[in-house]
C-alpha cells in the first residue's frame, strides 16, 4: 500500500507571532524526510483567507523544493480541510486508475489557534475528509479541536526552534513508523 501523508499548515496573518510561521518551515523538510522514511507520498496545503495546495501530492522521496507560504489574512480553516478533502478524493482516485492501492491518508494540521471561520462550517467541512485527522495547536485551543474528532497533538510556541520541534514530534505521532502508510 501507498501511504499518505498531507499537511495543512496554518498561514494567517497570526502566524508571524510566538515563532509558529518560521517554526512551521523549519519543520517542512523534517516532515519530508520523515514521509520519505516511511515510503509515503507527501503533500503541503496551507489556509488563510482561503486555501490552496502548495505541493500536489508527489513521492516525498521526489520533492527537492519546499515552497515558502506567504503569512496573511485570517485563518479559514473550512477552506484548508475543503481543499485536503478535495486532493485526498482526487489523488486516491488517481493511483488506484495507476493500479496503486492507496493506504488510509495521515492529516496533520498545524494550526496557530482557532479558525475564524463559523464552527458550523468547520464541521461541515470535515466531514468527507477520510483518513485520520490530528491536529497539532497550542494551549486552551487544543480542546476545541477534538471536537472535529481529531488526535490533538500539543504545540508549545516561543521561538520558531520550539514551534519546530513540535511540530515534528506531532508527525511522528500522526504518522508513527508502523501502520502510517499500511
Amino acid at each position: 500500500m501507498t501511504g499518505l501523508m498531507y499537511v495543512l499548515a496554518d498561514a494567517s496573518g497570526s502566524t508571524v507571532r510566538d515563532g509558529f510561521h518560521e517554526g512551521v518551515h523549519l519543520a517542512l523538510p523534517h516532515l519530508v524526510h520523515l514521509a520519505d522514511e516511511r515510503d509515503a507520498r507527501f503533500c503541503l496545503a496551507a489556509y488563510g483567507d482561503d486555501a490552496g495546495l502548495r505541493v500536489a501530492l508527489i513521492g516525498a522521496g521526489d520533492l527537492t523544493v519546499i515552497p515558502r507560504i506567504p503569512a496573511g489574512g485570517l485563518s479559514s480553516l473550512a477552506a484548508g480541510l475543503r481543499v485536503v478533502a478535495a486532493a485526498i478524493e482526487h489523488d486516491t482516485s488517481q493511483l488506484r486508475s495507476d493500479g496503486m492501492e492507496p493506504g488510509p491518508p495521515a492529516t496533520l494540521v498545524l494550526a496557530h489557534g482557532l479558525g475564524t471561520d463559523r464552527d458550523e462550517a468547520v464541521l461541515e467541512a470535515r466531514r468527507p475528509l477520510a483518513g485520520r485527522l490530528h491536529v497539532s495547536a497550542p494551549g486552551e485551543d487544543r480542546l476545541a479541536f477534538t471536537g472535529l474528532g481529531a488526535t490533538v497533538h500539543p504545540m508549545r510556541l516561543g521561538d520558531a526552534g520550539t514551534v519546530a520541534a513540535s511540530v515534528v514530534t506531532a508527525a511522528r505521532q500522526a504518522w508513527p513508523a508502523s501502520g502510517s502508510t499500511q
